[in-house]
């Protein structure tokens, strides 16, 4: 169904032109340009939300942190060395979950929405954010998409090293432990991959190649 928007958005245009006088066309466009401009809002009102999880998730990860240190007394031996393996890769879950979210709305931006726009108005030069910033944006190793799940595996490995350094009982709290953080660890690789992928579309869509150079002639 989605494959078919274009077409029927230029069939309704086509039906517009036929059957409209010139000025009903120009406020029937007008109306739909309304439309692309407020579904484009929304989608950028939901990708800031992303950004602001960007920027908190660190803050909220050491406070966390903080939390259980301060009451680390107050906690089972066995359980310690978990619940602080477990910081990391559960902060990287709602993190990489928000990612997934706001490149979608950025491809389908890019993908669907602008195109549509373009064709009523005539012009590419609107919404443009995106297009500029992946052909200007410099390297930063701080957004290499390798970072979460890097971190989320070296949680785990230093959980299951204080817990196997530490013999702590009952026995089934380290398997326990390791299994949740594992399996913690292994969906945020999988939303990792899954964001790069949408990344590289997006890159597609604004023009560039996958790896967001320009596309050689």
């Amino acid at each position: 169904m989605s494959d078919r928007r274009p077409s029927m958005l230029r069939a309704a245009l086509s039906l517009i032109g036929n059957f409209c006088p010139p000025e009903n066309q120009r406020d029937v466009a007008s109306e739909i340009i309304a439309l692309c401009s407020a579904e484009y809002q929304v989608m950028m009102g939901r990708v800031t939300n992303w950004t602001v999880l960007q920027y908190a998730l660190w803050p909220i990860a050491i406070g966390f942190y903080a939390i259980i240190a301060d009451h680390a007394s107050d906690v089972p031996p066995a359980v310690l060395p978990w619940l602080m393996a477990a910081v990391l890769p559960i902060s990287y879950l709602a993190y990489q979950s928000a990612m997934i979210d706001a490149l979608n709305y950025i491809l389908h931006v890019e993908g669907r929405l602008r195109p549509q726009a373009a064709r009523i108005v005539g012009t590419q030069e609107f919404w443009t954010w995106e297009s500029v910033h992946r052909r200007t944006r410099k390297p930063n190793p701080a957004y290499w998409y390798g970072w979460p799940p890097l971190l989320s595996f070296v949680s785990v490995a230093v959980g299951l090293f204080y817990s196997r350094r530490g013999h702590y009982q009952p026995w089934w709290v380290e398997p326990l432990g390791f299994t949740i953080t594992s399996v913690s660890a292994l969906t945020v690789y999988y939303l990792t991959r899954e964001g790069r992928r949408l990344d590289r579309s997006i890159n597609v869509a604004v023009g560039l190649n996958e790896n967001g150079k320009p596309k050689e002639p």
